[in-house]
């Protein structure tokens, strides 16, 4: 923290604006700060409980978008549904004829909302 304050008191002398150093304090105090301090350990490791699995496109494993096919050299990070439990929510779900048949009976509620009274 004092080393943040150092670097916005050398900013503000230099001619920064209060704004954009309060700015830049929060930018540094968030990059450094633990995100997510728990005392429970996360049940994957993989997407830390997340749903999304981080990974890596570069030139041995590519993740087939159309602008790394035509940059091949072109290294990012993308995402991808974590193969637990948390990740089958953003997974594409997969009808089957017992879901068709289940959906039959189904009837959506009356929606209510603000009417008149008397109309």
């Amino acid at each position: 923290m004092r080393a943040v304050m150092r670097q916005y008191l050398a900013a503000r002398a230099g001619g920064v604006s209060q704004e954009d150093g309060i700015k830049g304090i929060e930018e540094e105090l968030r990059s450094v700060w633990p995100k997510g301090v728990s005392k429970f350990r996360p049940d994957c490791d993989a997407c830390e409980d997340t749903g999304w699995e981080e990974r890596t496109c570069w030139d041995q494993h590519r993740c087939s978008r159309k602008a790394c096919v035509d940059y091949p050299e072109r290294q990012h990070r993308y995402v991808v549904a974590c193969r637990c439990m948390k990740g089958d929510r953003f997974r594409p779900k997969v009808w089957q004829p017992e879901d068709q048949l289940a959906a039959v009976g189904k009837t959506q509620k009356p929606k209510r909302g603000f009417a008149r009274v008397g109309q």
